[in-house]
């Protein structure tokens, strides 16, 4: 694995529905298969004024992975 500059690296997204978040990871065992390489779920957070996913990156932080995230959250977000 590459050395990091930084000990731990987490990126949170917003999500309108927490519920079908918690249902979508239930189902996947963690999103696994689904997430980019180097990327897993560490925890989601609904105690301010909106709810984030956070997610732990141990691979290169590039943009395309934080884009293919955030249309993953999307789709799970429209779902009925």
């Amino acid at each position: 694995m590459i050395k990091m500059p930084w000990h731990d690296c987490k990126v949170a997204f917003d999500i309108e529905n927490i519920d079908k978040f918690r249902r979508w990871l239930d189902k996947t065992e963690d999103g696994k298969g689904f997430l980019p390489e180097g990327w897993s779920f560490n925890e989601w957070d609904c105690s301010g004024a909106r709810c984030v996913v956070v997610f732990r990156v141990e691979s290169p932080l590039r943009e395309v992975d934080g884009k293919t995230v955030r249309r993953l959250l999307n789709r799970i977000d429209r779902r009925k």
